[in-house]
């Protein structure tokens, strides 16, 4: 039904765009008839006939007009419309019947041939709705089969028969002319349809292969980077910085006594740490680095463009808001936990994703070693960590 309306507001549209040429060319032949014919013994019916031509065409005008600014009312639009087609056809009728020259047959000639052109050219621009085409051909071409048949000459009965089939064939040619029009403004609108579907389609694929993606690269309790999306990333960001001769740091960190924590308090609790952990490192670091929950109860920061000497001052601050950080579980504090941090710089201390995690990771075994709840950097070089790794 929604399609139907479409369709029929598109032929509205175009039967009232086609009326900015037809009016003109409509004056036009009216013209020439009022030329051709002024000088006629009925001169002043011809003037009258005129002037009413004048007077459809100026109100067609405001009919379009009408459109123009109240183009929602459809039906109101067409029942105006058809009826200004309805007055224009029935004075060509009365033209080629009524005042027919009965003694001149140029005038006749001329009148024949403006009628032929005026309904071949109301078949292109009515096509849009049958009924105005039907009317428009049937009120124009009608009268004038029947004066050919009255008239006493066998010319004018060969006239009428060539008329009358010139008349079935124009019916014929609008009824066919419409037909393809509808189908063509049918087709558009399903494939408009189509195109609009597969729109909203490819919008729901792409929202959820991003659901997707975002699920299978985010850690769910945390909302941090995972592990998975640390191995894509940090060796592509390892090569840009050999590349670029800068430096990156990683950090990695783990929280204290956790084990311990998960035993006296239960793992929900536990999970509440968890979240406070990524929380904080999402709102203490860049946007530009990359905080990964690296498992259970470690997590690594990835530092772009950062010393070591930066990095270590970060991170301390870092480990300071934890310490001093409040955890609350159904309602009540949790106690004050610490994290042990360790760092490492690429590329001075390994240039591939396994060496500077490795020297990171032997930094925070020296921070918890030597008393828990500090930052520690790597001293080592590549060579000594590729060395202690094989």
């Amino acid at each position: 039904m929604e399609q139907q309306e479409k369709v029929f507001s598109e032929q509205i549209e175009i039967l009232h765009h086609n009326l900015l040429a037809s009016i003109p060319a409509n004056f036009i032949c009216a013209s020439i008839v009022f030329i051709s014919l002024h000088q006629n013994p009925h001169n002043h019916l011809i003037s009258a006939w005129f002037a009413a031509v004048v007077i459809v065409s100026i109100l067609r005008l405001l009919a379009f007009g009408l459109y123009h600014y109240c183009p929602k009312y459809n039906h109101l639009h067409l029942v105006i419309f058809i009826s200004g087609v309805v007055l224009s056809a029935a004075l060509w009728g009365t033209l080629d019947s009524i005042l027919m020259p009965l003694h001149n047959n140029l005038e006749q000639m001329i009148i024949i041939v403006i009628i032929a052109g005026v309904t071949s050219g109301g078949v292109q621009t009515l096509n849009a709705n049958l009924i105005s085409c039907l009317a428009y051909l049937t009120i124009i071409l009608s009268p004038l089969c029947i004066w050919f048949f009255t008239q006493d000459t066998f010319s004018h009965f060969l006239l009428g028969i060539t008329m009358t089939a010139y008349m079935l064939f124009m019916l014929g040619a609008s009824i066919r002319s419409y037909k393809l029009l509808t189908t063509a403004l049918n087709l558009q609108h399903e494939n408009d349809s189509l195109i609009d579907k597969l729109s909203v389609s490819n919008n729901q694929l792409l929202e959820t292969s991003q659901t997707l993606y975002e699920e299978s690269t985010h850690d769910s309790l945390t909302g941090l980077f995972n592990r998975r999306y640390l191995d894509e990333t940090l060796s592509r960001e390892l090569q840009r910085i050999t590349r670029e001769k800068q430096s990156l740091c990683i950090a990695m960190l783990d929280i204290d006594f956790f084990k311990h924590f998960n035993d006296t308090h239960g793992h929900d609790a536990g999970d509440e740490l968890l979240r406070f952990i990524g929380e904080l490192l999402q709102e203490t670091f860049r946007g530009s680095d990359i905080s990964c929950r690296y498992g259970g109860e470690e997590f690594i920061v990835v530092l772009e463009n950062t010393t070591i000497a930066t990095a270590e001052m970060k991170l301390e601050h870092f480990r300071k808001l934890v310490k001093n950080g409040k955890v609350y579980f159904r309602g009540q504090l949790l106690p004050s936990i610490t994290v042990s941090i360790g760092i490492a710089e690429a590329p001075r201390q390994g240039t591939s994703s396994k060496t500077i995690i490795h020297a990171a990771d032997k930094a925070l075994y020296l921070a918890k070693n030597t008393g828990r709840d500090r930052v520690k950097c790597s001293t080592m070089i590549a060579t000594e960590i590729a060395d202690e790794m094989i």
